[in-house]
């Protein structure tokens, strides 16, 4: 059986810890959050295989997906927060696999050893792949660790004859140098960051004298410097092309899938116009995305790609910005229109920051959907899919004393076209303000 399942903050666990890191506000919550965000992988699930995740799904959420169609086989490590706390905070869900007994596992997934399809090949996942499949071709986790670092997508450029707008950087100086040559506003990007952590736009002398600083500070205390520092590109639109490269080299283009972005965070995705896609096959893009893939399979690595690529202002195609070596949200809003393929709906996968009573979850904002017939089922031509519960119930589950909580609810906007997800997108804010939810962003 092929069981989905991941750590969503990877890249936290490629870096060095000895790598200098940019300043960040400290977030308790952030790796009870990650942890929660597994629930996302539910379309990826195939058919006869399951889910599994760190926490229970909320139930009213599982049979929702049940009434929709979609996949619900699941099995779950730790009930919630409480169940999970005296082992401290959440941690590799590989190794908390890894550690159980036979018996356990068979409790889990019944007596046929799982195939564990990963969203992110991090450590200790080749022991646990080979625990169940002593043959399983697994790249090594150094590679992978290669092939996700900015650095590498920044050195790719040279390789398929881009020129560069940036610099890498590897020490205080560097980065001051780097920084004060640009002319305009600044990135300044971790090698290891994801979507809303990790990057840094600086605009004035001030904050680039103060980012210098700080990375003098670690150096000396011993910390090592990796910044990639690049100019803040006029960008007209993001969009991403997912691949797959087999265990033999063979490339399989997924799917091109457009995003928007709220500065440095992932805001939402699409499958991208059939316009585009024809835009750049004749502007040579695949051709080019060749070569890039058969650089990252020479490197050592095999399994999901994602290429961000951007549209300058001027049509200027960029088209790597940044490589994740990986299962992504843009392969979980493609999997969610092949779901609708069949009834002739499209999709557009998003997410909203909220902030609510602890008595509010996903059961009260499905409630509110089907009261104001927002709530997508089959047979309906439009509406809201929830995909996350644990997001909100993990997180208002710590912060009972307090009262009220912080989260980050993701949904796919059901339609007929792309017309459309616009106008849904602020209906669903107006039933969960109605709900005594507040939308932040």
């Amino acid at each position: 059986m092929e069981v989905c399942c991941g750590v969503f903050d990877a890249e936290a666990h490629w870096r060095d810890s000895n790598l200098i890191g940019l300043p960040s506000v400290a977030n308790a919550d952030r790796q009870w959050f990650v942890s929660s965000l597994d629930e996302l992988l539910l379309p990826l699930v195939p058919r006869g295989g399951s889910l599994l995740t760190y926490f229970r799904p909320d139930p009213d959420l599982l049979q929702y997906w049940h009434d929709v169609g979609l996949n619900t086989n699941h099995a779950y490590l730790f009930e919630g927060p409480a169940e999970a706390e005296p082992i401290g905070e959440p941690t590799n869900l590989f190794q908390v696999l890894l550690d159980k007994s036979d018996a356990e596992v068979h409790a889990l997934f019944g007596a046929t050893a799982p195939t564990i399809r990963p969203y992110a090949v991090i450590e200790p996942f080749p022991q646990l792949a080979k625990r169940f499949e002593p043959d399983a071709n697994v790249p090594d986790v150094s590679a992978v660790r290669r092939v996700n670092s900015k650095a590498y997508s920044f050195e790719m450029h040279a390789k398929i004859g881009v020129p560069s707008r940036g610099h890498l950087v590897q020490n205080s100086s560097e980065f001051k140098r780097a920084a004060e040559s640009i002319r305009g506003p600044v990135v300044v990007k971790d090698f290891f960051g994801v979507s809303g952590s990790g990057s840094l736009l600086l605009e004035s002398a001030w904050q680039i004298q103060r980012i210098a600083r700080h990375i003098e500070v670690h150096e000396n205390q011993g910390g090592s410097c990796g910044f990639l520092v690049e100019p803040l590109l006029p960008r007209a639109l993001d969009f991403s092309s997912l691949y797959e490269i087999s265990t033999s080299g063979v490339k399989h283009l997924i799917s091109v899938q457009q995003f928007q972005n709220n500065g440095f965070c992932f805001a939402g995705s699409h499958t991208a116009s059939e316009t585009l896609v024809e835009e750049l096959t004749r502007d040579g893009y695949f051709e080019t995305t060749d070569v890039v893939l058969d650089e990252i399979r020479r490197s050592g690595y095999h399994g999901s790609v994602c290429i961000d690529s951007m549209i300058l202002t001027d049509g200027t195609l960029v088209p790597v910005i940044e490589i994740n070596a990986r299962k992504s949200l843009s392969l979980v809003s493609f999997h969610l229109d092949e779901f609708l393929k069949p009834f002739g709906l499209t999709s557009f996968f998003s997410s909203l920051e909220l902030s609510a009573d602890c008595s509010v979850n996903v059961g009260t904002i499905l409630r509110g959907l089907e009261s104001n017939g927002q709530l997508w089922s089959r047979g309906a031509r439009s509406g809201i899919v929830p995909l996350s519960g644990n997001t909100l119930r993990v997180i208002s589950d710590r912060h009972r004393e307090s009262g009220s909580y912080r989260s980050r609810f993701y949904f796919s906007v059901v339609a007929e076209g792309q017309n459309e997800f616009g106008d849904q997108v602020d209906r669903i804010k107006g039933t969960l303000s109605a709900s005594g939810i507040r939308v932040l962003s």
